[in-house]
């Protein structure tokens, strides 16, 4: 990309160097003439400067807009996992409805259960939110992996994985989570007594 301007300032210098001056004397009145040729390596010169200082320029702006995205993209991800929290375990009711949901979901009553649901889906639409960007290049891989493993971790448990059953639009989410290795990365304050088969 560079080659391009390096080139018209090795020209515009060997036309410079041609012709020593802009302003030459004349044989036949003694005045002075403008030499053409000069002021047009001198403008090549400065063009080319001005090409190779804005490339700079450019490659400057286009590293701080991809750190200020991904910075972005961070904090747009802790203020969601922050808002699953409030909604979730925003009072003791909710958090015990989670628990039992999550570790008994047998022992909900009806409107727990459409409670539990609501939870468990404003926490799924966060991580297929996640996983969008992800696949469009603006979540970053390391945090990516760290999210779907915590999330398949968590949706071991029995009664998540009644949920994934039963909600095949995320079929996509429920691949990648397939494809991933789990390990144990977070404790949630909370273990199932039966794992779902």
């Amino acid at each position: 990309m560079l080659r391009r301007p390096i080139e018209v300032a090795a020209k515009s210098r060997r036309l410079l160097f041609r012709y020593t001056a802009i302003i030459q004397a004349d044989d036949r009145g003694g005045g002075r003439i403008v030499n053409w040729d000069a002021i047009g390596a001198i403008g090549e010169i400065i063009g080319a400067v001005t090409v190779v200082v804005t490339l700079f320029y450019l490659s400057l702006q286009i590293r701080q807009n991809t750190k200020a995205q991904s910075i972005s993209t961070f904090e747009s991800a802790m203020s969601g996992f922050n808002e699953v929290i409030r909604y979730s375990f925003g009072d003791t009711e909710r958090a015990s409805v989670f628990r039992r949901g999550i570790t008994d979901p047998d022992s909900l009553d009806e409107d727990e259960n459409i409670l539990f649901n609501s939870m468990i889906r404003h926490y799924t639409n966060h991580i297929y939110k996640l996983f969008r960007l992800y696949e469009s290049g603006v979540f970053s891989e390391s945090e990516w992996i760290n999210t779907v493993t915590e999330t398949k971790q968590l949706f071991e448990n029995n009664g998540l994985t009644r949920f994934r059953a039963e909600n095949s639009y995320y079929s996509d989410l429920w691949a990648e989570m397939d494809r991933r290795d789990t390990t144990g990365i977070s404790s949630f304050g909370f273990e199932s007594t039966e794992k779902h088969e």
